[in-house]
């Protein structure tokens, strides 16, 4: 609620309040938490409370609160403070089946999608239907491979906005999401919830062609492949195909040339990892790293590839 105080009254009382909480990415300094947080997301991009309806996020509840009176009839729910702060009127586009109002017909179209299954929006590469148009341009730069968010502090570039906002917790070294089984501690909600399911053995995502079950769901759609043929990542360059992005990926590596995986107890370079890996097994004797062990190396310096010496 806003008041009637002058700027400098406001100014007054706001350097007299003590600021503990400091940005980590401009300084700037905030007398709670919860405003520290609110002011972060602008760094970020991070937009955590997202509309059940039509998918909008925005950067604060207040927001989203406001957001909602489009769609909804009924007072909305308190909020934290237990206070209703808005009243709605009545929308004239009623959801016969549960009993919403919306404010305008496509809004109404979109929700009732939710109680009929209809996706009119099919991706022409790989024949996956969507429910909302926005739902097929972000999955159609899985195949496009455009990444229209970058991240300002390091370059790297997402196909997803949301993608964008988990990883600049990763600069910020944000991991506001705890197990309660062995205390490690996550960036995202999201990543708590497939770890939990190490501790307890639950697979949710069943293939219905063989029964397979995974922890993820990205572990069945790979899965799926195997039944369906599918093959909807292409080479830009030579058309050939690939299941999966990372085969691709790793396919590119063919017409670039380059070799970003490094020994690091020789010169020799490598295209594939697991090149690398059959190198240091079979000329350093040293298995992977997840035998915990230090790499000890049994050859001469200066020496490359099957002991021939690098010139």
């Amino acid at each position: 609620m806003e008041t009637d105080m002058d700027s400098d009254t406001m100014e007054q009382m706001d350097i007299e309040k003590p600021k503990p909480y400091a940005c980590m990415m401009c300084d700037k300094r905030f007398s709670h938490k919860g405003n520290l947080d609110v002011h972060t997301r602008t760094h970020t991009g991070e937009r955590p409370f997202q509309c059940s309806i039509c998918d909008k996020r925005f950067v604060t509840k207040q927001r989203l609160l406001w957001h909602q009176t489009k769609h909804t009839e009924a007072p909305l729910a308190s909020d934290s403070l237990g206070e209703n702060h808005f009243s709605v009127q009545k929308s004239k586009h009623l959801c016969t089946e549960c009993g919403k109002y919306f404010e305008s017909r496509s809004a109404l179209t979109i929700h009732c999608r939710t109680h009929s299954g209809e996706r009119p929006f099919d991706c022409t590469v790989c024949d996956k239907r969507f429910a909302r148009l926005g739902q097929l341009v972000r999955h159609g730069r899985i195949h496009s491979g455009e990444k229209p968010f970058q991240c300002a502090t390091c370059g790297k570039a997402f196909g997803r906005s949301e993608h964008l906002r988990v990883h600049m917790k990763f600069h910020s070294g944000e991991k506001a999401f705890q197990c309660t089984v062995c205390k490690k501690r996550f960036t995202t909600s999201s990543e708590l919830i497939v770890h939990g399911r190490s501790h307890t053995g639950e697979k949710p995502y069943r293939c219905t062609q063989c029964g397979r079950a995974f922890s993820r769901s990205g572990e069945l759609d790979r899965h799926s492949s195997v039944h369906t043929g599918a093959k909807p990542y292409e080479c830009t360059v030579c058309k050939k195909r690939f299941t999966r992005p990372g085969s691709l990926s790793r396919h590119g590596i063919v017409h670039t040339g380059a070799k970003p995986y490094q020994c690091s107890l020789c010169p020799d370079v490598f295209s594939q990892s697991a090149y690398l890996k059959k190198h240091m097994k079979i000329i350093h004797r040293v298995e992977t790293a997840a035998t915990g062990q230090e790499p000890v190396p049994d050859h001469q310096p200066g020496t490359g590839m099957f002991g021939l010496t690098n010139k």
